[in-house]
């Protein structure tokens, strides 16, 4: 199927919100009601984020979460989805979409068994995983969706691999705190012949805590090949980038741009970017717990300051603005998109179960203490 890269005239009315599967009642215990992704910005910056410098913009993978898996301005727009496909993949048998597990990226239909026979879901914690993250408004990807290594060259995954034998010191396949910080200030030493600054060394911590999606400690073998291959994708020319958006993401980019676009008019000012956010931020409610809490009803929700809010505005909005290629003094549609591709494409993989059990459980646990 041809994809379309030419933006669509924005309709009146509410957009549908994203919706992989529908919720049967047999499988309602394995529903995500305690969690409110849809009330939830993708630009929104954790306190790690924007303590980075922005040469690691492009490889940050809590801003492509929120860039792909949440839905945008809950008050303007939320995100799109192409209908489904309702034949299996694998076997090609058609089956109502709510009895399958269809991808949120390029809206591919499987059945469990079919996907278990490609050697998916073969644990019970796998198929948790897949039925938990399936019926939540984030949406589920696939097995090839997911694997962000399939779009690199087989020297890039080479490359890939060697690294992280440098970094695993021990050989057990995982990179651990301490193993990380040695290779990366042995590394700095190499290449600057001083000693590693504090700042520089706050910036490896942070880094650390960003490709260790799960919280666990460690650093395992596909978040860091996850990590990797956006750094290596986002060397690549942006155009290469577009390409590579399935119509699915095209959509999404879509309306994140009409959000932005107050007048309509096929460009992004300063001035729209601005107001769009300070907005929404003036609005929201941020928790005390981690960056994924502030999509969550809690009870130890705050009220943003409105410096703290008038701060974040500014950063996203300057944030939108970097794409203005041509420094013409808006950001139109081809910008846009092109600006947005490697985030989008960095937020493919699956929200770890640790992480979405473990938000679960600390969100429950907190309403049983309010009441």
């Amino acid at each position: 199927m041809k994809i379309s890269f030419q933006r669509s005239r924005r309709k009146t009315g509410p957009v549908p919100a994203a919706s992989p599967t529908s919720k049967s009642d047999s499988d309602a215990e394995l529903s995500f009601d305690d969690i409110n992704l849809n009330e939830s910005n993708p630009f929104l910056p954790s306190n790690r984020e924007t303590a980075v410098p922005q040469s690691l913009k492009p490889f940050i993978e809590e801003k492509a979460d929120f860039c792909g898996h949440l839905n945008f301005y809950t008050d303007a727009v939320s995100c799109v989805t192409l209908q489904p496909n309702d034949v299996c993949f694998v076997c090609n048998v058609y089956t109502t979409p709510s009895e399958m597990f269809t991808c949120r990226v390029c809206m591919k239909s499987f059945h469990e068994e079919c996907l278990q026979k490609l050697g998916e879901l073969s644990t019970e914690v796998g198929k948790l995983h897949a039925k938990l993250i399936s019926k939540s408004t984030i949406g589920w990807s696939c097995y090839k969706c997911s694997n962000l290594s399939l779009l690199l060259t087989e020297q890039e995954m080479h490359d890939i691999m060697n690294l992280f034998d440098d970094y695993d010191v021990n050989q057990d396949t995982e990179i651990t705190f301490d193993e990380y910080m040695r290779f990366k200030e042995k590394q700095y030493l190499k290449k600057t012949q001083g000693k590693c600054p504090e700042d520089i060394k706050a910036m490896f911590r942070d880094e650390f805590s960003i490709i260790d999606r799960d919280k666990t400690g460690t650093i395992d073998w596909w978040e860091f090949l996850n990590h990797e291959s956006v750094k290596v994708l986002s060397k690549r020319d942006k155009k290469e980038l577009v390409s590579i958006l399935s119509e699915t993401e095209v959509a999404q980019i879509q309306s994140k741009f009409d959000a932005l676009d107050l007048d309509n008019d096929g460009k992004i000012t300063e001035f729209e970017a601005s107001a769009a956010f300070s907005d929404w931020f003036g609005k929201m409610e941020l928790t005390e717990e981690s960056h994924l809490r502030n999509c969550l009803k809690s009870s130890t929700s705050r009220c943003i300051g409105n410096e703290e809010a008038a701060s974040h505005a500014q950063n996203f909005t300057m944030l939108v603005m970097e794409a203005d290629s041509d420094h013409n003094r808006y950001v139109d549609w081809e910008e846009f998109l092109e600006n947005e591709s490697i985030y989008i494409i960095a937020s493919r993989p699956n929200l770890p179960l640790a992480l979405l059990m473990k938000t679960r459980n600390e969100d429950v646990k907190q309403r049983h203490k309010a009441k």
